[in-house]
C-alpha cells in the first residue's frame, strides 16, 4: 500500500504543478442574494462534511447565501424545467448527469457558459472535467464548468484474476497491455482455454469473461452511436468499427460461449470462477478486500479498428447554470471555490492508494483518466423500440450486423434532427 501511494503521490505532484485557479476571487459581490445548488442529493451537506467551514468562508468571500434545493431522480428534468419557467433558477446552478443534460439541451434550458469565461478557464481544470464537459458540448459551445465530482467512480476496466491465469499458463496480461497486444483476439484465445465443465456435470462452471458489455466492446474499438460532423449530429453505429464490435459480441456470446451472462455484479468472479470481468471502478473498490486472489486492472482489450485502448464509461456529471441565469460569470467563481481541483486529485489520491493492487494497475488507471475520450453511451434516447429488435436479430443470427443497423438509421436520425433542432 504504501508503494501504491508514493507512486501515485508522484503523479499527482507532477498534474499540480500545472494548476492555477480560474479566478481571482476578489471584488465579487453578490450583494447577499441566495445562490442555489440543485441536485438529487445534497451536494452542499458533503462539502461541510468533508471541508468543514467552506461554505461560511464562500458566502463571506462573495457576500452571498448558499442553500440546497433537491429534485428526486425520477421528477429532476422535469422539476429543473419548472423552476426556469417559473423564473426561481435566477441564482442556481445545477448538478446533471449526460441524460439530463442531453434532454434539457433540447428544451434550450442552459446558459453558454463559455461564452463568459476566458479561454483559459478550461486547461485550468482538471483533463477528465475537460473532457466531460467537451463531450457535453454542441457546436463549439461549452455548457458545463468546475471541478466538481470525479469521472473514476463510473469508468470501467478489465479485473483479471491473477491466479488463474499463473495456473492455467496464460499470458501476463500486463505484459500485453505495455506492449500494445491487449487485443480481442488474444482476449478471445484466453476465454476459450479458460472457460471449461471444471466438476464433469456437463454445465461449465469456469468462465473467461462475464457480464461484456456490448457497447463496450464498441468503446474498444472506437465506435460511438453518434459523432458530430460538419455541425450535425449523425448517428454512426454502420460503420465499420460498430459493426465489428456487434459481430464479435454475437461471437463471443453465442458462438464461442465464453460470457458469462448476467453477473454485472461480480459475484463470480469474486468466488474465483471468472477469468475476466468488466468492472467499475467503485465496485473494485469494494470488492476488493473480498479477493482471496491476486488480481490485476486493465483496460478493455483493443478492437481491429481501435489505434489506442477505450475506458467506457456509465455515468458523467458536470455542472450547469439555466438560461436565465443573472450573475452567470459570479455562480461559476462561487463554484469553483467551493468544488476545488485540488479536492479532486486528493479524492483520487486516496482512492487509488487504497484500492489498486499494483504498479501497473496504477499507470492503467492514469492512462484512463487522462486519455479518456466520451467512451460512455449519449443519445440512448434517440434510439427506437425497433433498436432493440434490431439487436435481438443479430444476437438470434437473423440478420448481419450491416443489416440491422441499416434498418433503423433513418429512424435514430430523425430522432436526432429533433433532438438538435438540426
Amino acid at each position: 500500500m504504501r508503494k501504491n501511494i508514493m507512486f501515485f503521490t508522484l503523479l499527482v505532484v507532477v498534474i499540480w504543478a500545472g494548476l492555477v485557479q480560474a479566478y481571482d476571487f476578489k471584488g465579487i459581490d453578490l450583494q447577499g442574494e441566495t445562490i442555489t445548488v440543485v441536485s438529487w442529493h445534497d451536494v452542499l451537506k458533503d462539502i461541510e462534511r468533508d471541508y468543514p467551514g467552506r461554505i461560511a468562508e464562500a458566502e463571506e468571500k462573495f457576500n452571498c447565501k448558499l442553500e440546497y434545493v433537491g429534485i428526486h431522480w425520477d421528477d429532476y428534468a422535469e422539476g429543473l424545467m419548472n423552476r426556469l419557467l417559473a423564473g426561481d433558477s435566477v441564482y442556481d446552478f445545477w448538478k446533471v448527469n449526460h441524460n439530463f443534460f442531453w434532454e434539457l439541451f433540447s428544451q434550450k434550458a442552459f446558459y453558454p457558459v463559455s461564452e463568459i469565461v476566458p479561454a483559459a478557464y478550461y486547461p485550468t481544470l482538471p483533463p477528465p472535467h475537460q473532457s466531460i464537459i467537451d463531450n457535453l458540448s454542441y457546436q463549439g459551445v461549452r455548457y458545463g464548468f468546475s471541478s466538481y465530482g470525479s469521472l473514476l467512480g463510473s469508468m470501467r476496466f478489465v479485473a483479471w484474476n491473477k491466479d488463474m491465469f499463473e495456473r492455467e499458463g496464460l499470458p501476463d496480461l500486463y505484459e500485453l497491455y505495455r506492449t500494445g497486444q491487449w487485443t480481442w483476439d488474444q482476449a478471445l484465445e484466453i476465454a476459450k482455454k479458460t472457460t471449461r465443465d471444471t466438476d464433469g456435470d456437463g454445465n461449465n462452471d469456469q468462465w473467461g469473461w462475464s457480464t461484456v458489455w456490448s457497447f463496450d466492446l464498441g468503446f474498444s474499438n472506437d465506435a460511438r452511436l453518434t459523432k458530430e460532423i460538419n455541425g450535425q449530429r449523425v448517428f454512426t453505429y454502420d460503420q465499420q468499427p460498430a459493426l465489428e464490435a456487434l459481430a464479435s459480441y454475437y461471437q463471443w456470446q453465442y458462438i464461442d460461449k465464453v460470457v458469462l451472462s448476467g453477473d454485472w455484479g461480480g459475484d463470480n468472479f469474486k468466488a474465483g470462477t471468472v477469468a475476466m470481468q468488466p468492472l467499475e471502478f467503485w465496485r473494485i473498490e469494494f470488492m476488493n478486500k473480498d479477493f482471496n486472489f491476486d488480481f490485476g486492472i486493465v483496460p478493455m482489450p483493443k478492437g481491429p479498428s481501435a489505434s489506442r485502448y477505450g475506458y467506457p464509461h456509465v455515468s458523467m456529471e458536470t455542472m450547469v447554470l439555466p438560461a436565465n441565469s443573472r450573475a452567470a460569470k459570479e455562480i461559476v467563481a462561487v463554484a469553483d471555490f467551493l468544488f476545488q481541483a485540488e479536492d479532486y486529485y486528493y479524492g483520487l489520491e486516496k482512492s487509488i492508494a487504497k484500492n489498486v493492487p499494483d504498479r501497473t494497475a496504477v499507470e492503467v488507471v492514469k492512462e484512463g483518466m487522462k486519455s479518456w475520450d466520451g467512451e460512455i453511451l449519449m443519445f440512448g434516447a434517440a434510439l427506437p423500440d425497433e433498436w432493440s429488435d434490431a439487436f435481438r436479430s443479430i444476437m438470434d443470427g437473423e440478420k448481419t450486423p450491416a443489416a440491422a443497423m441499416a434498418e433503423i438509421k433513418g429512424k435514430v436520425q430523425v430522432n436526432l434532427d429533433q433532438l438538435f433542432d438540426q
